[in-house]
């Protein structure tokens, strides 16, 4: 899933949703829905047995601020 994370060695989204929360020890819920927050309005995707949906962020995405967005992405299921 890089290449939907990354291009040029510059980040264009972050995984979001169920699989961050989880790590952040939010819910033990696993999916098979993966959200990735970007910039640009993308159709979501399936990849295998995972369905791959975009979520607009409208905040600059950058290595810095990503543990942020996720922490405001996931006051949102509160």
């Amino acid at each position: 899933m890089k290449d939907l994370l990354e291009q040029n060695g510059k980040i264009t989204g972050y995984l979001t949703g169920f699989s961050v929360y989880s790590q952040l020890g939010l819910t033990t819920q696993l999916s098979s829905i993966i959200q990735i927050g970007t910039n640009d309005v993308r159709k979501n995707i399936t990849r295998g047995m995972y369905k791959i949906r975009f979520i607009k962020q409208p905040n600059k995405i950058t290595k810095e601020n990503v543990f942020m967005l996720c922490i405001l992405d996931g006051k949102e299921i509160f």
